[in-house]
């Protein structure tokens, strides 16, 4: 590992992000703190499996990291065991060990398809340096969405991110383009359903404005479309629909 430290900081990196499985020896961690502070780098600790390790392990890796000098300590929910509570509760006590002397981050992976609420609820519990991905892009099934993590933290949370969210359309487009890995139709924020439906008995609103996030809302009328909703699409369109064009035009939707 400190020969892999040294590759990295001749590319003239200023963090090196040092991962370690949770059953690894401590032996090499302070030889690459070293060499990490010396060439004036921060050292970024990556607990791996960490979700699976014993809680006193997992206390030994906090203070390895405040005592060697490291920015931030990342839990890794590896295999993805976790609920957004148990997640809340590791980070909780996470946070209690670190005793504000090491910022805490997590990274969760996607197995069960919750990475995103569960990196949310570690937000919520006090993690400040959440990893994600744009389009959850990541090994196997993925990882937390960058998109989705930064916009519940912003209007669920209430958390200043950053992210400027009205790029995100383009950024997603881009990321499949180079990886070549399609957003699939459902995906949330980016996906070509996301802000496209059938209103019923009025138009829909949302959490969201489509245009926070770069998108547009389409809908789509249908036999379930009531009446008045037709009148005020046709009407924000510039056309009156009296009682007979109405009829007809529901019947057509029928």
């Amino acid at each position: 590992v400190p020969d892999q430290v040294d590759l990295a900081l001749g590319c003239g990196v200023g963090a090196v992000f040092v991962r370690c499985a949770a059953d690894a020896s401590f032996d090499d961690l302070g030889r690459c703190a070293e060499r990490i502070h010396s060439a004036g780098a921060t050292l970024e600790l990556v607990v791996a499996a960490s979700s699976r390790a014993p809680a006193a392990r997992l206390e030994q890796w906090v203070r390895a990291a405040v005592t060697h000098g490291a920015a931030r300590i990342y839990r890794v929910d590896s295999g993805g065991p976790l609920t957004p509570a148990r997640v809340a509760a590791r980070v909780s006590q996470a946070l209690a060990w670190a005793d504000g002397q090491v910022t805490v981050g997590l990274e969760c992976t996607n197995e069960l398809g919750m990475a995103t609420s569960n990196t949310v609820a570690g937000v919520e519990a006090g993690a400040r340096w959440p990893m994600a991905c744009v389009n959850g892009l990541g090994a196997q099934t993925g990882t937390a969405d960058l998109g989705a993590v930064a916009l519940a933290c912003s209007e669920l949370l209430g958390l200043e991110t950053g992210f400027e969210a009205a790029r995100l359309q383009h950024l997603a487009r881009a990321v499949e383009l180079a990886s070549g890995q399609l957003i699939p139709a459902q995906a949330p924020l980016v996906g070509q359903d996301a802000f496209r439906h059938q209103p019923r008995v009025a138009p829909a609103g949302g959490l969201l404005d489509p245009a926070a996030v770069g998108a547009v809302r389409t809908l789509i009328l249908g036999p379930r479309t009531d009446g008045p909703v037709l009148r005020s699409l046709a009407a924000d369109a510039g056309i009156t629909l009296g009682d007979e064009a109405l009829a007809q035009l529901q019947a057509h939707l029928q």
